[in-house]
């Protein structure tokens, strides 16, 4: 079964229906996303780092690549800027618009 929602990030999904031998029947779905100005995670690779602009694109391992931008305040464990391509990374931040606002980056192990 595959789930579509219209939200970019979905936080949570509301099932009705009932169960079958082969799993859920869903009647109803409703998806539920992040309340605006909450913190977040993401976990994904990092390509495409650039280091004067201070922002890198984490590809997830599914869903859509996701723009992220740190700060002087970015607490960074694990790696440095130039040490983030290629590294698998949890980021937590909050969305400014389309791109997530780190305020800490770890190499997830």
């Amino acid at each position: 079964m595959k789930l579509l929602c219209n939200t970019r990030y979905v936080v949570s999904v509301e099932l009705e229906g009932s169960l079958a031998s082969t799993g859920v029947r869903a009647t109803k779905v409703h998806c539920e996303g992040e309340p605006s100005g909450a913190t977040i995670e993401r976990t994904g690779v990092a390509g495409s780092v650039d280091t004067a602009a201070r922002t890198f694109v984490l590809v997830p391992s599914s869903g859509a690549p996701i723009a992220v931008a740190w700060t002087p305040s970015t607490l960074f464990e694990g790696a440095t800027p130039a040490t983030l391509a290629g590294n698998r990374l949890q980021v937590q931040g909050r969305f400014n618009g389309p791109v997530l606002t780190a305020q800490q980056i770890e190499v997830d192990d």
